[in-house]
C-alpha cells in the first residue's frame, strides 16, 4: 500500500496542513505566524469572530433611539465601533480563536420611526455588522487594559520584537462578512 506522502504532492500536503492550521486561528497560530510568517496576512472566517451583537449592544444605542423616536417619521444614520477582547473571554477562547486578541466590531445603518394606528411610536434599525482588518502585533497598551496573562505575553513578545528583532506584524482579514442586522420595537420613553 502506498504511503500518503507518495500519493499527495508536497504542495497538496502543504495546502491541507495550512487549511487545518488556519481553520481556527488561536493564540499559538497567531504567535507562530508572527514569528515565522514574514508579515504574510491571514484570512479568518468572519462567522467565527462575529460576536452576534445587534444595535443595542453598541454604545450610544439608547441615545439614538430616543433621538429618532422624539420626531416620528424621521430617519437617523448611525455608526458605532466596539472592541471585542478575546482574552477576557477565557482560556479556551484564547487557544481556539484568540489569535487576533483584541479587534474592533463596527455597525452602520439607520434608524427610522413612525406612528402606528394606535398612536404608538415604533422604530426600526437596518444595517450591517463588520469586522475591519486588524493588525496583529504585540504593542503594549497602558497597564490594566488587558488581562494579566495577556499583558505578560504581550510585554514578552514586544521585548523580543523590539530588542531582538523577532516577529513581523501582519493583518488579520475577516472574510465572509458583513452580516445584515435588523431590529425593531415600540418606543417607551
Amino acid at each position: 500500500m502506498p504511503q500518503a506522502s507518495a500519493i499527495w504532492s508536497e504542495k497538496a500536503r502543504l495546502e491541507y496542513l495550512q487549511a487545518l492550521w488556519y481553520s481556527t486561528f488561536g493564540f499559538v497560530q497567531g504567535a507562530v505566524q508572527y514569528l515565522v510568517g514574514g508579515g504574510q496576512d491571514v484570512e479568518v472566517d468572519f462567522g467565527v469572530y462575529d460576536p452576534g451583537w445587534g444595535p443595542s449592544d453598541f454604545p450610544g444605542f439608547d441615545e439614538a433611539l430616543r433621538e429618532v423616536c422624539e420626531y416620528p417619521d424621521s430617519t437617523l444614520g448611525w455608526e458605532r465601533t466596539r472592541e471585542r477582547d478575546l482574552y477576557r473571554e477565557g482560556f479556551n477562547t484564547i487557544l481556539k480563536i484568540g489569535g487576533p486578541g483584541e479587534y474592533n466590531v463596527t455597525i452602520g445603518g439607520s434608524f427610522s420611526s413612525s406612528i402606528d394606528v394606535n398612536g404608538q411610536v415604533r422604530w426600526n434599525f437596518s444595517g450591517n455588522v463588520e469586522i475591519p482588518s486588524d493588525k496583529f502585533n504585540f504593542n503594549p497598551l497602558p497597564i490594566g487594559q488587558r488581562t494579566i496573562p495577556g499583558e505578560i505575553i504581550t510585554r514578552i513578545m514586544w521585548y523580543e520584537h523590539t530588542f531582538k528583532g523577532w516577529g513581523t506584524d501582519f493583518d488579520v482579514n475577516f472574510v465572509g462578512g458583513p452580516r445584515a442586522v435588523f431590529a425593531s420595537g415600540e418606543f417607551s420613553p
